[in-house]
């Protein structure tokens, strides 16, 4: 399980580094302060064991390599867009669609053997977060030692490619980042593959069906064995079916049409929110016709109170004359 990183997970997270390794980890990682790191990291992410609900990993994220010995200055923080593209052979990074891996550490039973399948979800969790991203990189200190490169960056190393260099002599100008640096990058490909989506074809019914079959057998029991093909035989220009596919293989399936009862759905559904699913001109007509009905049945029921107090004062005025004579005749009798 995967979630955002909390200041209480702190010990936790530290204790995941083996006793004796610490210098490893703040030589590769510029000296990091974890609980900074959690309070302050553009992106801290804690894998929690399910079964035992310990922490077994941990990642943070920036929008800025590290430095030298956790040294931040415009030249890299603000700044790094610039270097990066001089020194190296790449045009599409900058801070808003990348970020840079500013710490990982997995241990524990579980996290110890398995680091490369936690930072994978970890990669996973990162672009569904932010999918605007569209990879991350890592920087490879110069001045770090190899041994110790090795031992954080090689369970991690299949998912990252590196950067071709342009100039190096560039990189010594930078404050805070050896000369002898490299830069690693791992594109959103490498963990979430990229979905192509196209109209549906004859021949994608197989894997649809797998699909279907695979997540419920409700469907084909409802609509037939055969109703994939039949949706995308029936395409017209109606009716269409769009597929997403992956490497090849449709992995999903959009059935899209404009037949709609329309009567039946506002009967079913509080849809007057979205027009009644109507064209403007439509609805705007309909609620034109509706306010001039409602303004119709206003005016006949003033028109009704009106008759009825007119009605009530002439039986009013009918029962006073009555009355008046009654009493003139009772006065008349007397006398």
């Amino acid at each position: 399980m995967l979630r955002r990183a909390d200041p209480d997970d702190c010990d936790a997270i530290i204790n995941l580094v083996e006793i004796g390794e610490d210098d490893i980890y703040n030589r590769v990682y510029s000296y990091p302060k974890i609980l900074k790191l959690i309070e302050t990291a553009f992106l801290a992410i804690t894998v929690i064991d399910k079964n035992t609900g310990s922490v077994v990993g941990f990642a943070a994220f920036e929008d800025f390599p590290q430095g030298q010995r956790g040294m931040t200055d415009d030249k890299h923080f603000n700044l790094w867009e610039d270097w990066v593209k001089n020194a190296f052979r790449v045009n599409e990074f900058a801070a808003f669609n990348t970020l840079w891996l500013a710490y990982f550490i997995a241990g524990g039973v579980v996290g110890a053997s398995n680091q490369h399948n936690i930072f994978k979800q970890v990669l996973k969790t990162v672009y569904t977060s932010l999918p605007d991203l569209i990879g991350v990189l890592f920087l490879v200190r110069g001045d770090a030692d190899e041994d110790d490169i090795h031992h954080c960056f090689d369970p991690l190393a299949q998912y990252f490619e590196q950067l071709a260099m342009k100039d190096r002599e560039h990189m010594a100008a930078i404050r805070g980042i050896h000369k002898d640096s490299e830069v690693f990058f791992s594109s959103r490909v490498n963990v979430i593959p990229y979905i192509e989506i196209r109209a549906a074809k004859q021949e994608d019914h197989d894997d649809l069906a797998d699909v279907f079959n695979s997540q419920s057998e409700t469907v084909t029991e409802a609509y037939g064995e055969y109703f994939i093909a039949e949706l995308i035989a029936s395409q017209d220009e109606h009716n269409k079916a769009l597929v997403a596919q992956v490497k090849d293989k449709a992995v999903g399936l959009m059935g899209l049409t404009r037949e709609v009862d329309l009567k039946l759905l506002n009967k079913c559904f509080e849809i007057e929110t979205y027009d009644c699913l109507l064209k403007p001109e439509y609805i705007d007509a309909i609620r034109a016709r509706r306010q001039h009905l409602v303004a119709q049945q206003t005016r006949a029921k003033e028109n009704a109170d009106i008759a009825s107090k007119r009605k009530l004062k002439e039986t009013t005025m009918r029962c006073n004359i009555i009355s008046q004579r009654v009493m003139l005749q009772e006065h008349l009798i007397e006398k």
